[in-house]
């Protein structure tokens, strides 16, 4: 989950403007609860928007962004902002993303993940050990740049 205050605001009358119209904040705090994605954009050449990157606090909002064209474009990369438990002595870390899966397991959706070693991750720990699948629902790829 993403967390704003309006005190965090820009004030910069040039970045308000060019932001335009969306508001610029100087920083945003993160719920660590849930998987947390960057997407970055792809920017062609002509591109003039502000907006680089995404970053997309639940899984239902990241599809309905990658499956929006206006942002999603062959070139785009996906990473998982991993919070592991302060109490396993880890750190946040970033994890590159060459796709993401979802599939039909035991009547309902599981969300899968690939990293550019080819391992297969769930995306949310209580799915993992469903192993009946009954079929691919989505499936996004971005290796070699691509997004399909």
């Amino acid at each position: 989950m993403l967390l704003l205050d309006s005190a965090w605001t820009d004030r910069t009358p040039a970045l308000r403007t060019m932001a335009y119209p969306f508001i610029p904040f100087r920083y945003a705090a993160l719920c660590g609860r849930l998987p947390c994605f960057l997407l970055k954009l792809h920017v062609g050449p002509r591109h003039d928007s502000v907006i680089q990157a995404l970053l997309v606090s639940s899984i239902s909002d990241l599809i309905a962004v990658l499956d929006d064209p206006a942002y999603c474009r062959e070139g785009s990369t996906l990473s998982i902002l991993h919070f592991p438990n302060p109490m396993d002595g880890e750190s946040p870390h970033l994890e590159h993303v060459a796709a993401l899966r979802i599939y039909v397991a035991d009547g309902r959706e599981v969300v899968c993940y690939e990293d550019f070693e080819g391992l297969e991750h769930y995306l949310f720990s209580e799915d993992t050990g469903l192993l009946f699948r009954d079929g691919t629902v989505g499936e996004y790829l971005f290796a070699a740049g691509k997004i399909q």
